[in-house]
């Protein structure tokens, strides 16, 4: 797995049999990992998108910073991103971490120290944005991420693990 950010100015879409609507956009500050979203790779080569090492890291090299981790489904995974969120915020007290999704799923957040907010492409505020879909869901196809907890495989996709 290797991680990249969207390098801007414009953002890059192409067709992607994960996303519901048979296509995906991501824009500039927007962190894929490649075995989530393989179709980023050929962007590579034209500068589109530049390596990116970790989320430790960047808000080690960025304190303050403002991170906005999306997931747009599934309501269980959604409450362990948010343990997953909290874990980070207590580790980078002087930075902000932001789960963004879909608007239903945004209710059961309300109250919590963590902020829940609905996800739409491109939106500001954000210093730089994980797009987390899909990625839990390869642990359906064996192999070592289907040994790992769900939580591991966030932070994974998050590169705060090395490979």
């Amino acid at each position: 797995m290797a991680l990249y950010v969207v390098n801007g100015p414009s953002a890059i879409g192409f067709e992607n049999e994960t996303s519901p609507m048979g296509h995906i956009v991501f824009y500039p500050g927007t962190v894929v990992d490649t075995d989530t979203f393989p179709r980023v790779c050929p962007f590579i080569g034209m500068g589109k998108v530049k390596p990116f090492t970790s989320v430790k890291d960047y808000v080690q090299r960025h304190p303050g910073c403002r991170v906005g981790l999306v997931r747009t489904y599934a309501l269980g995974d959604l409450l362990i991103l948010h343990a997953v969120a909290k874990f980070l915020q207590r580790t980078f007290r002087q930075s902000t971490f932001d789960i963004l999704t879909e608007p239903h799923l945004v209710e059961p957040f309300s109250g919590s120290e963590i902020g829940v907010q609905i996800w739409k492409p491109d939106l500001p505020g954000f210093n730089i944005v994980f797009m987390l879909d899909g990625c839990l869901e390869r642990d359906h196809l064996g192999g070592p991420l289907s040994r790992m907890h769900r939580a591991n495989i966030y932070l994974r996709t998050l590169g705060w693990f090395d490979e």
